[in-house]
């Protein structure tokens, strides 16, 4: 018979980085003079993310704070022939954030965890009406977000761990505004991250012992 009455969560200081997929959605609404305007809209692109966090472990329980800074390339553009049509882009470019996380060790060693946090992403923003490009709006924008987040961490090593995790980021509405368009956009993100963490302080092993 075996126990793993030992088996701690990692803990201390880590820092690591993540490449992965991110999907970002936009849901256009505007009301005019024929009625409401709803449009959901979405792109998928490449993100890189460096984060850095400090865990704290009770027993297989894992307590911790992260830092995020994020680049990506995701550019959302629509676009109508017709004169009465609307044209606008929609890119996020760099986001800083971060977040709580609260996981705990499986047996074979593995963090399981969630996270929640709150993000700031710039974003920029063209946008104009066929019929009067001179009053076209562009802009960039700060939007805050609220972040979720499940993830796992695989020790590879008392250092290394490999890290599996997918977020989605629901961020504040604002609005389009100019001479001849007040549009109400509502930002989404979905991301797919896989990296590597290294914890300063090593892990400390499971002891397994034979009754």
């Amino acid at each position: 018979q075996t126990t793993d009455s030992s088996l701690t969560a990692p803990a201390g200081f880590y820092f690591g980085a993540d490449i992965g997929q991110t999907g970002l959605a936009v849901i256009s609404r505007e009301d005019r003079d024929d009625g409401t305007s709803y449009s959901e809209l979405g792109n998928q692109g490449k993100t890189l993310t460096g984060f850095a966090g400090y865990g704290i472990a009770h027993n297989r329980w894992f307590y911790g704070l992260e830092l995020e800074a994020d680049t990506s390339e995701n550019d959302i553009t629509h676009s109508k022939n017709k004169i009465t049509g609307r044209s606008f882009s929609f890119n996020k470019n760099e986001g800083y954030g971060a977040s709580a996380r609260l996981g705990y060790t499986l047996p074979n060693g593995a963090l399981l965890y969630s996270r929640a946090g709150l993000v700031q992403s710039l974003f920029n923003v063209e946008y104009s009406l066929n019929s009067s490009p001179q009053n076209a709006l562009s802009t960039e924008k700060t939007l805050t977000g609220t972040r979720y987040g499940i993830g796992v961490e695989i020790p590879l090593s008392q250092h290394l761990f490999g890290r599996l995790e997918s977020t989605y980021t629901n961020y504040r509405r604002f609005f389009a505004s100019s001479v001849d368009f007040n549009d109400n956009l509502n930002p989404s993100e979905f991301q797919v991250n896989l990296g590597l963490s290294w914890f300063i302080t090593p892990r400390k092993k499971p002891d397994f012992r034979v009754a």
